[in-house]
């Protein structure tokens, strides 16, 4: 069974200059919570390959978040690293961009 992947993104900016990220579909949901200043390190996510490492941005569950970004692909992985980590989700980039788009216009 084939299905598509649309995630639906919500973002909150709050008092305390953070933004609340939640990225959900019909088969999962997380919460990240980012910075305000985030966006450069989002707009980095594109041109980061997972060979010359990740960018560390945000956190999740009390765990470090980590970005990279292979052939249109985006890896975020949620733990310790980027090498011991505990979840991992895969996104297209057009996601990402998306999630600019919204802290952009929000």
């Amino acid at each position: 069974m084939e299905q598509a992947l649309n995630a639906e993104i919500s973002i909150e900016k709050n008092e305390s200059k953070h933004i609340s990220l939640k990225l959900q579909s019909d088969f999962f949901e997380f919460n990240i919570e980012l910075q305000n200043n985030c966006l450069d390190a989002l707009k980095k996510i594109e041109n980061t390959p997972w060979e010359d490492g990740s960018i560390q941005l945000g956190k999740s569950a009390g765990r470090e978040v980590f970005w990279a970004c292979d052939e249109e692909l985006v890896s975020i992985l949620i733990g310790k690293d980027d090498e011991v980590w505990d979840i991992g989700f895969f996104l297209p980039i057009e996601i990402i961009n998306n999630i600019i788009s919204e802290i952009e216009s929000s």
